[in-house]
């Protein structure tokens, strides 16, 4: 059986509406509980990279335990969802990744293994400070050229907020995706100091990028299309979600913030029949899904590897 796995950026409300204090983040709550249906009723298990900052709030860090403990793999999405990750001085890069990592480690009691950036905002500098933290691997490669309609979607969604200038700064980053490589590849750090093991987004041979979203945007039948054809091009599937992906539109309540995600007009139950699908043509093409770092372990296992992680 081939494995897969299921990422879930979990880009939170509290972290859309600039952290706020003492804030009950339903993405950590009733949002999350959504997501948690689908993996006990079919019996596996998510990756859940989570933003740092998040895990200052304790209720939040509890459910984050409560996860871990559940056999859910917790990675890192950084400290504070920097969008321009990529461009920030080495030094800022890293106190992205450290603080990320050491709040993780200490709320589950295990150092995260895996990564993926903000806005898949990848660096040299942001996969050197992963080696020097012991990662195993990163999932920040979007090497597709919908980058481009997503950068522009962006910049557009957040004219007037105060990220419209990390998103705009990202232009110097979208032909650096359209261009990096389709399939898994090792990072090697310059002096010599260790490897980081890579798994770019599944992409089919046109280079068009397959994550959950994007069904929102093509439609679910134009969406199972390129699922089917992404499981069959990929040398490592995933499937990336985000935790808007499980909001329903009474979660929210920032127009704002509404607007900039029309995913969240769409009713919660016409969200689960979709993903419900997406699930059932896993288990028609024979997969079974693991974590990120299973799948990982799995890909740069093979002999054309020649390395083990």
């Amino acid at each position: 059986m081939n494995k897969i796995a299921i990422g879930i950026h979990f880009d939170s409300l509290g972290e859309a509406y600039n952290f706020p204090e003492n804030f009950q983040d339903p993405s950590f709550f009733k949002i999350m509980d959504r997501f948690l249906e689908f993996s006990s009723r079919r019996k596996f298990q998510y990756t859940i990279y989570v933003i740092g900052k998040d895990l200052e709030n304790e209720a939040n860090a509890a459910q984050v335990r409560k996860w871990a403990a559940m056999g859910h793999e917790i990675g890192s999405h950084s400290w504070s969802h920097h969008v321009d990750l990529s461009l920030l001085t080495k030094e800022e890069v890293y106190e992205q990744v450290y603080k990320a990592h050491e709040i993780i480690t200490r709320t589950t009691g295990v150092e995260p293994k895996g990564f993926v950036a903000p806005g898949w905002a990848y660096s040299d500098d942001v996969y050197n400070s992963l080696i020097s933290l012991n990662y195993k691997y990163d999932t920040s490669v979007f090497s597709s050229w919908v980058m481009i309609p997503q950068y522009f979607f962006w910049i557009v969604n957040f004219i007037g907020s105060p990220k419209f200038k990390r998103f705009f700064r990202r232009g110097a980053d979208v032909m650096k995706s359209v261009f990096a490589p389709k399939d898994p590849f090792v990072y090697h750090e310059a002096n010599g100091n260790g490897n980081l093991y890579v798994l770019p987004i599944p992409i089919t041979k046109a280079r068009i990028a397959c994550w959950h979203s994007l069904g929102f945007v093509l439609g679910w039948k134009s969406h199972f299309k390129l699922l089917r054809q992404s499981l069959k091009e990929s040398k490592a599937f995933y499937y990336t979600m985000h935790a808007g992906d499980m909001i329903a539109p009474s979660d929210l309540n920032n127009e704002t913030f509404s607007r900039r995600m029309p995913r969240s007009k769409v009713s919660i139950e016409e969200k689960k029949q979709m993903f419900e699908r997406v699930l059932d043509i896993f288990e028609e093409n024979g997969m079974e899904i693991v974590t990120c770092h299973e799948l990982a372990k799995d890909t740069f296992s093979r002999q054309e590897y020649e390395i083990q992680i």
